[in-house]
């Protein structure tokens, strides 16, 4: 890191004696609290922990949700339509979820997404969809 406080977000032990330590690690809570939703920042806050305590407690937050997110993710993949969309935008859409399941660690098949993009494509391409 450039700023050379990674130690604050790896250690296992404050350094509560040293006023310097002390200052440097909130400052980089306060980083860390900008990147955040109202929502998780509400939820992980609390005064006496150190930078790092904190990012254990958003990691344990995010691997909590994981897998609710990865079906809620998978749900919508499997039934998204092309309604009002653009060729462009439907298949956009698609790389975004696939993205985002592979992000959590779900990733999904070529030939799946392949296949429910086309189960997803309206009347009008009809010609595309097998029989």
């Amino acid at each position: 890191m450039c700023y050379k406080v990674s130690n604050h977000l790896t250690s296992s032990i404050a350094l509560g004696d040293d006023p310097e330590w002390d200052t440097v690690d909130n400052i980089v809570k306060q980083w860390i609290y900008g990147t955040l939703s109202q929502s998780v920042l509400q939820s992980i806050v609390t005064s006496d922990a150190t930078t790092t305590e904190t990012r254990t407690t958003i990691e344990a937050l995010f691997h909590e949700n994981k897998e609710v997110k990865a079906i809620e993710l998978d749900d919508e993949l499997r039934n998204i339509q092309l309604g009002d969309s653009t060729i462009l935008e439907y298949c956009n859409h698609i790389k975004s979820i696939a993205d985002l399941l592979s992000n959590i660690g779900a990733p999904v098949y070529e030939k799946n997404l392949v296949t429910y993009a086309i189960n997803g494509l309206s009347e009008k391409y009809t010609h595309v969809k097998p029989t």
